[in-house]
């Protein structure tokens, strides 16, 4: 489309049929794929501003992913999922397994072998991924210095950030920035 809009909202509607069907071959239900993507189509439709825009795609993404999590989340245990669920909504904070056990009341040393057994990895290093993955919207959507994003999220310095942004991606937090950066106009 010449209309720079219309071309926007079409490719937001190619992308949220893409991530429907991504998202029901993770094991998703297709009806929660398909509410979801009616509900995005639907919306696209009303807005008018490419800011806007810009915002709900980002919503668009961070909804199709929570689906999957969900889903994933059905798989373990009571336990697991508090605990998931709780690093999830602390993702900003300084979290520790020792805090998460006492926060359940069970053996830190319980809750670690139950969360390797069924999550495949470390509660410090879930918790880092995790961390990571947030710090990517930052540094594609917002123009937050790495010493505030690496403040925010509660690293212990810039360095430990970069280093474990590198660790986890293969890239630095600059490089990933320069080639994901999302350009508002």
């Amino acid at each position: 489309s010449k209309d720079a809009i219309r071309s926007f909202k079409n490719s937001m509607i190619c992308r949220c049929t893409l991530y429907s069907r991504a998202v029901i071959d993770a094991g998703v239900p297709f009806e929660h794929a398909f509410t979801l993507s009616d509900t995005y189509i639907n919306t696209v439709e009303t807005l008018h501003e490419i800011q806007s825009l810009y915002a709900l795609d980002l919503a668009m993404i961070k909804e199709f992913i929570k689906l999957i999590e969900a889903e994933k989340q059905a798989r373990y245990s009571p336990l697991v999922t508090a605990v998931l669920k709780s690093i999830d909504d602390q993702i900003t904070e300084k979290i520790l397994a020792a805090d998460l056990a006492d926060l359940y009341h069970v053996n830190p040393s319980y809750l670690s072998q139950c969360f390797k057994k069924e999550t495949g990895q470390s509660i410090t290093d879930y918790i880092l991924g995790k961390k990571i993955e947030e710090t990517k919207y930052f540094l594609m959507f917002t123009d937050s210095s790495l010493p505030s994003i690496a403040s925010f999220f509660h690293f212990s310095s810039q360095s430990h950030f970069a280093s474990t942004f590198k660790k986890v991606t293969g890239k630095t937090p600059l490089q990933f920035r320069k080639e994901k950066k999302i350009v508002k106009k």
